[in-house]
């Protein structure tokens, strides 16, 4: 199709169009946190404030789903070999049953409910570290961006465009999808090494101030502008 430019919210997604249309002209641009700047500063001021033990905190906010993964996660935490550790799990969903067997197997697991609003800004201010377990081919992951906006490194399964929103190591970790074990062993090595954490939820909180919804805005309008002028005026 002539004169079609397409937007793509991930290299992964412009992937998939790729196998069934001829594309030309495209930009690719991620989904942004939804934060401003100076919410993401707050936030940056705020952190860790509250927590004044030793236990790491490990976060799943999201759909109680099979798709999401979130038995893999249950399953991967009840090997984790380390007292010193919590999982907080927030959302609703057909598998809360389920879910709420496993947490009674095992005390450091708690579940939240559903979180929004307050509750949700203050959970994610007390994280450590935020896992996306999810099965399902994600686009452009809304949860890796919100992490990232209250410093939370994160470890994610690597199955669609999820892998180009983690630098490995900086950012957070990547495990092979539904796999328990290898998830075990993230989570453990995140345990036992608890010192990379403050230099990995930094650079969490300047990726999110390099993609806040406000340059978001800001990288779209300037496109589109350029891309009229290019319309009115062709060379």
């Amino acid at each position: 199709m002539k004169n079609v430019i397409y937007h793509f919210l991930s290299s992964y997604s412009k992937y998939v169009f790729d196998k069934y249309i001829s594309i030309d002209k495209h930009i690719i641009l991620h989904n942004s946190s939804y934060y401003d700047e100076g919410t993401i500063k707050d936030n940056i001021e705020n952190k860790y404030k509250e927590n004044n033990d030793n236990i790491i905190r490990y976060l799943y906010l999201g759909r109680l789903s099979k798709h999401k993964g979130i038995i893999t996660l249950l399953e991967a935490f009840l090997k984790v070999r380390n007292d010193n550790v919590m999982l907080l799990i927030g959302g609703e969903g057909e598998q809360k049953t389920e879910v709420e067997s496993y947490i009674k197997r095992d005390k450091r697991i708690r579940y939240l409910g559903f979180v929004s609003g307050k509750n949700k800004k203050d959970v994610l201010l007390k994280a450590d570290v935020f896992i996306l377990p999810s099965e399902w081919y994600e686009v452009s992951p809304l949860a890796i961006q919100e992490a990232y906006a209250f410093g939370l490194p994160v470890i994610a399964s690597n199955i669609g465009s999820i892998p180009e929103h983690i630098i490995v190591n900086r950012t957070g970790w990547l495990f092979r999808k539904g796999d328990a074990e290898d998830l075990t062993e993230k989570i453990e090595y995140v345990s036992n090494n608890r010192d990379v954490l403050m230099d990995m939820s930094k650079a969490c909180f300047n990726s999110a101030l390099n993609s806040n919804t406000d340059k978001n805005i800001d990288t779209i309008i300037k496109y589109w502008k350029e891309l009229l002028n290019s319309r009115r005026n062709p060379s």
